[in-house]
């Protein structure tokens, strides 16, 4: 596998498997398979799950309310690991890489586990599709309209919260709309609501059918046309497109690239894939001061170790809390604005925890560690999570090295450290005894340790 290849892999999906790290195919092959890889869309399912609000809910006893939010609770920790386990051995990668991408977009706090299922296949199933077909899906999403309150939208006192973040953060963006437009789509928005059962349901009663002006136009709008007339404004490929680079490619934005790709994804009439293959194909995508240069989030930081090693990811309890520990938690974003990025993820608590983590798996010891949360005065916190057992995962070491030996011994030392800092000078950044059967856990714990193995 070549740095290009690796890059790719590290991009469009959570890095290579342990396996991928041994073949050699040219890069047209590899990004030819990861498209074609995660054509296909499986929904992630879960059965018995627990209503979390309604009229039954309201009517429970404090006991039975108790017990509700305690199983609603579990069952959303439950789909955390179901999707990690997808994120880290789908062969659709790509598919779930941009699922993750879109759930960051579309930020949104989920504590009610029917609604969260709901959202996390939405956004997996319109991931690599037709942005317009998925913005219509998610400002119709349960978890969405409860999370900004347009389930108190009404027509005789519109709330706002909603119009605005999809004019803010998931179409236009700010400065491409005014305070008059953020008024005039929340009457359109009026009554957009959810039920229990976790289904969008339309309130007419609460429905501001009047006339509406926005964005210039003019007409009895409705929620969807609100949404349509934004697909039509050039700012909103503008703005998708700049989110994509920094994702895909680099925080140091390169504007004259973000115009040309966000031409072709609006003149695509907003097809994904598209755009993500014109990307892919670029020089401008393998150009060598892009590969190496983006900070892996913790998610990407936890799943690719996952993928890497072969890891089923059964221990519930301590991957959890290891989000907690790196400050990002799957379906609880910190706010609207989703997560930070880039240097944002380094500090001196979680670069800790993070070099810790394989530490953990080379010695096949727990290990115990605190969320970032506990650093900010949280002592509550802090004293809950001191409580918790620490993170044990087992690594199949013997199965690993066997496909290794596959490699000349005499090459297996620098081969090795060139597939998993993907750096171009390795020997000068990492040094590691002649391998053997016996020390390759350790070996691969000092190479994971290191501050490139942070680097994607």
């Amino acid at each position: 596998m070549d740095t290009h290849i690796h890059h790719l892999l590290s991009r469009a999906g959570f890095g290579p498997s342990w396996t991928e790290l041994f073949e050699k195919k040219p890069y047209k092959k590899v990004l030819q398979e990861v498209l074609s890889h995660s054509k296909t869309f499986a929904p992630i399912e879960m059965e018995d799950l627990p209503e979390g609000s309604g009229r039954k809910f309201m009517g429970m006893s404090t006991e039975e309310k108790v017990q509700m939010l305690q199983k609603n609770r579990k069952s959303v920790n439950s789909l955390n690991l179901l999707w990690m386990r997808e994120m880290a051995h789908s062969p659709a990668q790509l598919r779930e890489k941009m699922a993750f991408f879109w759930h960051d977009h579309f930020a949104c706090k989920s504590k009610i586990a029917k609604a969260a299922l709901l959202q996390v296949n939405t956004l997996r199933e319109h991931a690599i599709g037709n942005f317009g077909e998925l913005l219509h899906a998610i400002a119709k999403d349960p978890s969405m309209l409860l999370f900004l309150n347009n389930q108190q939208n009404k027509k005789t006192s519109p709330n706002e919260n909603f119009a605005r973040e999809v004019c803010e953060l998931f179409t236009v963006g700010r400065g491409n709309y005014t305070e008059q437009d953020v008024k005039e789509a929340a009457r359109a928005f009026t009554g957009w609501s959810t039920l229990p059962n976790g289904s969008f349901f339309f309130r007419k009663r609460q429905h501001d059918f009047g006339k509406k002006t926005f964005l210039g136009r003019r007409g009895n709008f409705s929620g969807e046309d609100i949404i349509e007339i934004l697909l039509e404004e050039k700012a909103t490929a503008r703005n998708i497109t700049r989110k994509l680079y920094h994702f895909l490619v680099s925080h140091e934005e390169d504007p004259v690239q973000i115009e040309s790709w966000a031409k072709g994804f609006y003149e695509s009439g907003y097809d994904i894939s598209t755009l993500l293959k014109t990307l892919f194909e670029s020089d401008h995508f393998r150009t060598s001061q892009h590969v190496g240069a983006r900070i892996k989030s913790p998610i990407e930081y936890m799943v690719g170790i996952l993928r890497l090693l072969d890891i089923d990811p059964t221990e519930e309890k301590g991957l959890l809390f290891l989000q907690k520990a790196l400050g990002q938690t799957l379906f609880f974003p910190p706010n609207v604005a989703g997560w930070p990025e880039g240097k944002a993820w380094i500090d001196g608590s979680s670069l800790l925890t993070r070099l810790r983590f394989p530490i953990g798996l080379g010695s096949g010891t727990s290990f115990s560690f605190q969320s970032k949360a506990a650093f900010a005065g949280n002592e509550e916190f802090l004293s809950k999570m001191e409580k918790r057992k620490g993170l044990r995962i087992q690594v199949d070491w013997d199965g690993l090295f066997t496909q290794l030996e596959k490699i000349p011994a005499e090459n297996r030392n620098d081969w090795l450290k060139e597939r998993i800092l993907l750096i171009h000078s390795p020997a000068k950044h990492a040094r590691i005894a002649p391998l053997t059967r016996e020390n390759f856990p350790q070996a691969m714990v000092q190479l994971m340790a290191t501050l490139e193995y942070q680097l994607c």
